[in-house]
């Protein structure tokens, strides 16, 4: 998959899942957005590490 269809598919999905999470009560969309920060967090981590590469879509 080359890396501007992997960006659009991210924000595809990132999308996806803020407009659903939009309709859930809002203790569950807290817990929806702790998910993502340890989502983001995880990244973060591998790309220090060299375990991933960081996308083009910064």
């Amino acid at each position: 998959m080359s890396k501007q269809r992997e960006a659009f598919s991210s924000n595809k999905t990132l999308n996806e899942i803020l407009d659903t999470v939009n309709e859930l009560p809002l203790e569950y969309q807290k817990k929806v957005l702790a998910i993502l920060r340890g989502m983001v967090f995880t990244k973060n981590c591998l790309m220090k590490k060299g375990l991933i590469q960081q996308s083009e879509e910064r």
